[in-house]
């Protein structure tokens, strides 16, 4: 369960970007329509807005470059490689130190 602003669709945007400014809105839930109304995701229960508490859905987290690398290097061999790399679709082409090559 989470908390949620409950408003109707066309003032939606407006509140989103409050929210925002108030530093409420929950980017950590995905924004549910609910025929006429939106709910937005709160971290709190901000004054002046209808607040709920519903089921809502996680966003997917993206992983990080350095969370991927972690699954088969340790710390140590983190350190070593380089944090640029370039991207080709959804592939990424990283430099590996010669000490890292297995």
């Amino acid at each position: 369960m989470a908390l949620a602003v409950k408003i109707r669709k066309e003032k939606a945007e407006e509140a989103r970007r409050k929210l925002i400014g108030f530093n409420l809105f929950d980017s950590e839930y995905k924004i549910l329509i609910n025929g006429d109304y939106v709910l937005l995701p709160v971290s709190g229960k901000p004054e002046g807005f209808k607040v709920v508490d519903i089921p809502l859905q996680k966003r997917n987290k993206r992983k990080s470059f350095k969370d991927r690398l972690g699954e088969i290097l340790t710390e140590n061999e983190i350190s070593q490689v380089r944090t640029s790399f370039d991207l080709i679709g959804n592939i990424a082409i990283v430099e590996i130190p010669p000490d890292l090559e297995k």
